[in-house]
């Protein structure tokens, strides 16, 4: 009997329910802010776009794969290719090293990262969502015509313990890699260019796309004719992003 590409694709996607619908379960409690904003649909486009990513590393037990997803959530859907997270990748694509000991050192290094540059009580984290918030559209455009070195000079001011952890190399790898993305959106003022470069410092570097993230991907494809405007419309409503982070986190706005 001949069997289709087609139905050998519908019996992995049956197989795979009963551990999305755990996985729905899961995420709606390790961040419900997220799960409320993003939605169940939402999220279960963010799972099923994550478990493809997950199993191409290799993973397949329960627990890595529970992981890669915590791991979204915390860092941006593509927090694996991300320059910002380059131990992630690093150690996510040491394929001979069994699923499990990769899972347990990508736990202990989300540990150490958070210590480092959350801080204690992620005071480090709640300053820097504070200051990133008091940042105006209109800021963006004193900061010079090479978006690169005001990129990298905005984010030590806006979150040095970050910027110290992830290093400059990398930081100038994830600069240019948002200014390309910028490009692609048709977005090239300095200050679209900031822009970019903040959300993908604070979001992750598939922001633009980021299934986490939808109100940024329908912010870009608006009706609105002018790509700097729409990226002045994509600072706002990533205001009142921040605006609810922050009343989350039971910060008042300064």
């Amino acid at each position: 009997m001949l069997v289709r590409q087609s139905q050998i694709e519908a019996f992995r996607a049956a197989a795979w329910r009963p551990f999305e619908e755990e996985m729905i379960h899961h995420l709606r409690q390790f961040n419900p802010r997220h799960f409320a904003v993003v939605g169940e649909a939402g999220m279960r486009q963010a799972i099923q776009h994550g478990l493809k990513n997950a199993v191409n590393f290799g993973f397949s037990c329960k627990g890595p794969l529970r992981l890669f997803l915590e791991f979204m959530l915390m860092f941006g859907s593509d927090f694996h290719s991300d320059a910002t997270y380059s131990w992630a990748g690093v150690v996510l694509r040491r394929s001979a090293v069994p699923e499990m000991h990769r899972a347990e050192e990508l736990f202990h290094l989300a540990r150490q990262y958070s210590e480092v540059v959350g801080g204690p009580g992620l005071g480090f984290e709640k300053e820097a969502l504070s200051r990133a918030r008091s940042i105006r559209w209109g800021d963006l455009s004193n900061q010079g015509d090479d978006y690169a070195l005001a990129g990298l000079s905005l984010l030590t001011r806006v979150y040095p313990e970050k910027v110290a952890y992830v290093g400059r190399e990398e930081l100038q790898r994830s600069i240019l890699k948002a200014g390309q993305c910028s490009d692609q959106h048709e977005v090239r003022s300095p200050q679209g260019k900031l822009l970019f470069v903040m959300l993908a410092f604070s979001l992750g570097q598939g922001f633009a796309s980021d299934p986490l993230y939808p109100w940024i991907s329908n912010t870009l494809r608006a009706s609105i004719a002018d790509p700097e405007k729409r990226a002045e419309r994509l600072h706002a409503k990533a205001k009142l992003y921040l605006d609810a982070v922050l009343a989350n986190l039971g910060i008042e706005d300064r």
